[in-house]
């Protein structure tokens, strides 16, 4: 019961579908999605740094309407109850306002990080990172980690690459990146037994640079074929999120120009 209500809370299935009747994938007289992008495209990225003042390194994402902040403090003293460690450690927290993300998200997001940091230049200390999903427009969590990879950047964490996530639906018969809430609705994502079509839903930390995955996360069903073709979708997807993040990464080395004393604390 608790797992349903987990899924319900980050799904946002809380509406009654007699009052509000799921709008197909496409919109048939546009052959559009419904928001007016093609199965191809993804949702505008806003993306900011330094929200938070006083912070180590903080930044916003915006994809549609799904709202994330990442808050970086640290590296600090590990807690005396904490046991000794030759590497940094790292703490990861995420939450949803109004609502709670299923521990295994939790779990894959810090996993994607600790792959992405290099714990061991910090050693006998801890990084705490703050993830908060103001609003889940679909395509969270790779929200998150976009999010997460940018406000390392901006405090001067080191790591093995820039991070960047991306999510893939598939129907059955098409992909579509950076699905919103509405659309993960539609498909069948949880009874694999009878759904004979397939349906997933992918997310996908990458490493641009290294050309490594650091997060694979999938729900529902896809054939081996679907899946590769998917992963390589979803890589060059990333790309397209990395050319956003470098534009950001390079306002962030002109503003350490200009103030050099910025991020020493």
């Amino acid at each position: 019961m608790e797992e349903e209500q987990d899924f319900k809370s980050v799904r946002g299935l809380t509406r009654s579908e007699a009052l509000y009747p799921r709008l197909p994938l496409i919109n048939p007289e546009t052959n559009l999605r419904q928001d007016g992008r093609h199965t191809s495209n993804i949702r505008p990225i806003f993306l900011q740094t330094g929200i938070r003042q006083g912070a180590k390194g903080s930044a916003y994402i915006e994809l549609g309407t799904t709202k994330v902040i990442c808050i970086i403090s640290g590296p600090k003293d590990l807690p005396k109850k904490v046991d000794f460690s030759t590497t940094g450690l790292l703490s990861v927290e995420v939450q949803l306002v109004g609502g709670k993300v299923p521990e295994r998200d939790v779990t894959l997001i810090k996993e994607c990080l600790e792959a992405t940091i290099l714990l061991d230049k910090f050693p006998k200390l801890i990084l705490e990172i703050y993830l908060t999903i103001m609003e889940d427009g679909g395509s969270a969590m790779s929200a998150c980690i976009t999010a997460a990879g940018m406000a390392l950047l901006e405090a001067g964490i080191p790591l093995f690459d820039t991070l960047v996530g991306s999510t893939l639906l598939y129907d059955g018969k098409d992909f579509y990146l950076d699905p919103t809430r509405q659309e993960i609705e539609v498909v069948d994502l949880t009874d694999q037994e009878k759904n004979d079509k397939g349906g997933g839903l992918i997310t996908m930390g990458y490493l641009p640079s290294r050309e490594q995955i650091c997060l694979f996360s999938m729900e529902g069903k896809m054939g081996p074929l679907v899946l590769d073709s998917a992963i390589d979708v979803l890589t060059q997807t990333n790309l397209q999120v990395y050319s956003v993040v470098k534009k950001q990464a390079a306002h962030l080395l002109v503003q350490e120009e200009d103030d050099p004393a910025e991020n020493t604390n």
